[in-house]
């Protein structure tokens, strides 16, 4: 979702994605693939993961293929950050 409503405060120039990390179902390989697109043409955006699941060391290890040095974080999201977790969407440019 692209914000479109004005705010006030820091906007982080960020993509954030949530949910449980599961390449077969919810494909975050294919997440990160595209920002490597998107990246190459806005180099001060970032990708930020949060989630657990099955599937975290081969999300890792997709994210080492294309950014080994840059531009993606990962969280593991736990029920007891729902409020950091909140905030990180709020100030995010595109989730």
């Amino acid at each position: 979702m692209l914000r479109t409503e004005v705010r006030e405060g820091n906007i982080r120039k960020s993509f954030v994605a949530v949910g449980r990390l599961d390449l077969k179902h919810k494909r975050q390989d294919l997440l990160i693939g595209a920002f490597n697109l998107i990246s190459a043409k806005y180099p001060d955006y970032k990708l930020e993961i949060y989630g657990d699941g099955e599937d975290e060391s081969k999300v890792v290890g997709e994210k080492m293929v294309y950014f080994p040095k840059k531009n993606i974080s990962m969280a593991i999201f736990e029920n007891s950050d729902i409020d950091k977790l909140v905030k990180c969407l709020r100030d995010s440019s595109i989730f």
